[in-house]
Formats: structure tokens, sequence, C-alpha cells
């Protein structure tokens, strides 16, 4: 469950990224990013699920590796990262819309 999620927060952080190649992939990649927050919103019930597991498992004294804590711990801090990443995205795609419209009004 914690793989399935972690990949799913990934993608959204991979196409967060993507820098656009021109101004329509801007306008898509802006309309993608005001969806975020609903697919979010969808996760978070998995992620709760998710966290409910572990405590599950915690109150039996399961051993968890090292990889198996970072992981819980990604899963439980990455809606708050995507947050972030979008933040900033947003910022870099109006500096982008700028450069791409006064190369659109210089053509």
């Amino acid at each position: 469950m914690n793989y399935n999620l972690t990949t799913k927060f990934d993608e959204i952080n991979e196409r967060t990224r993507r820098p656009p190649k021109n101004i329509e992939e801007l306008t898509e990649t802006k309309k993608y990013l005001t969806e975020i927050p609903g697919t979010i919103e969808k996760l978070k019930q998995d992620i709760s699920n998710c966290m409910d597991i572990y405590s599950i498992l915690d109150d039996f004294n399961y051993e968890f590796s090292g990889s198996d804590q970072e992981q819980k711990w990604y899963l439980f801090g990455a809606p708050q990262q995507i947050v972030s990443v979008v933040e900033q995205q947003s910022q870099i795609l109006e500096k982008q819309k700028e450069t791409f419209v006064k190369q659109m009004e210089e053509e």
C-alpha cells in the first residue's frame, strides 16, 4: 500500500516539475497544478489507512527496517512536500509564461 501511494506521489512530483516546452504545455501544466489539491485529498484517506496499519504493527512491537521507517515518514510528509513543489512551480511557470508571451510578440 505504501509503495503504491509513494509511486503516485512520485508521479505527481515528476509531472509537476516537468518544464513546459511551449505555451500550450504551460497551460496544461497550470491546469494540472490546480487539480493536485483534489488528488491529494483523495489520497489522504489511503495514507491514513496506511498509517493505521503502521500503528497496529507498532502496537505489536514489530521491528521495522530502516528503509521501512523512511518510507513510512516519506509517505506521511508527501502531501505537504507536493504542496510546496506546486507553490514553487507556480512561480516558475509565471516567469516562463512571460518569456513565452514575449517570444510570441516578437514573432
